[in-house]
C-alpha cells in the first residue's frame, strides 16, 4: 500500500521504469477456442482500471488519497501522469491483437468517489484510450455497477460504447432505462436481470421480469444480462428460459 509521500515517489519510479511489450499469443489461443460462439472482450489498462480508480482501490485507498492529495499533491498528480503513460501504451499494443472490443473494471460509483473527481481525472483518460481504441475501429465497453446516476452525464462524452452491468436497487441507483434515456442513441447498456431475480424468483416470476424488462429497453441498443454477478446455485434452466425468452421476441 502507498501510505506515504516517499511512497508515492517510489510508485513514480515503478511506472517510469516499466516496460510494456506486445505477448498477443494468449488472445490468440482464446479467441481460436472460442470460434464464433461467443464474444472474447480483453480487459485494458496495465491497472485492469483508469489510474485514478486504482489509486482508489488497490494502490493508496479513499480516505489516504484524498489526504494525500490536500498533503502533497504534486507528487501524486505526478504519479498519476506515470500510470496515465503506462496505461495508454498498454491500451495501443492492445488494439493490436484480434480483439473487437476492450473493457476496464472500472467499478464506477459514487460510493467512492465525487462527480467532479471522475470527472477530472477518470474521464479524460478513458477518453484518450477510446481514441486509440475508434482509430482502428473497435470498441471500448465501461464496467459500472455502482451509483453512477450522477456519472451517466460525463460518460456520455468519454467515447464509451456500452455501460456494462447498469444496476438498479440495490446495487447502483438507476435501472437500465434510465441510463438509455440519458445517453446519446449511439452508446448501449448491458445488464439488467437482477442476481437476487435468478436467485429467489420461481420461473414464472423470473419469466415476467424478463418480459417487462424487455419492454422498457425497447428501441435502446441494449444487452440484456445478469448484471455484475450471479450467486452460486443459480440453475442452468433459468438461463435456457431467459434464452428461450430472447428467441420468442425474435423470432
Amino acid at each position: 500500500m502507498v501510505k506515504t509521500k516517499e511512497d508515492f515517489k517510489t510508485l513514480i519510479y515503478i511506472n517510469e521504469d516499466r516496460r510494456l511489450e506486445p505477448d498477443l499469443q494468449y488472445f490468440d489461443r482464446d479467441n481460436a477456442e472460442l470460434g464464433e460462439r461467443g464474444l472474447l472482450v480483453p480487459v485494458i489498462g496495465t491497472e485492469t482500471k483508469s489510474s485514478f480508480q486504482s489509486l482508489f482501490e488497490h494502490w493508496v485507498g479513499t480516505e489516504e488519497l484524498v489526504y494525500a492529495m490536500a498533503d502533497y499533491s504534486e507528487v501524486v498528480e505526478e504519479s498519476l501522469a506515470a500510470m496515465y503513460k503506462n496505461a495508454l501504451k498498454s491500451v495501443e499494443i492492445s488494439v493490436q491483437s484480434g480483439a473487437e472490443a476492450f473493457i476496464s473494471w472500472e467499478d464506477s460509483s459514487t460510493t467512492n468517489i465525487s462527480p467532479q473527481l471522475f470527472e477530472k481525472y477518470i474521464a479524460p483518460e478513458i477518453t484518450q484510450w477510446n481514441r486509440a481504441i475508434h482509430s482502428v475501429g473497435k470498441h471500448y465497453l465501461l464496467h459500472a455497477c455502482g451509483y453512477i446516476a450522477a456519472l451517466v452525464p460525463i460518460m456520455k462524452n468519454m467515447g464509451i460504447d456500452m455501460i456494462e452491468s447498469a444496476s438498479p436497487p440495490p446495487t447502483g441507483n438507476i435501472e437500465p432505462w434510465e441510463v438509455s434515456e440519458m445517453l446519446p442513441d449511439h452508446i448501449g447498456v448491458i445488464g439488467g436481470i437482477k442476481p437476487t431475480i435468478f436467485q429467489n424468483c420461481a420461473s414464472t416470476e423470473l419469466e415476467e421480469y424478463v418480459e417487462n424488462l424487455i419492454f422498457r429497453m425497447k428501441g435502446n441498443k441494449f444487452i440484456l444480462a445478469n448484471y455484475n454477478n450471479c450467486p452460486p446455485g443459480v440453475q442452468p434452466e433459468k438461463f435456457r428460459l431467459v434464452s428461450e425468452i430472447v428467441r420468442r421476441r425474435i423470432n
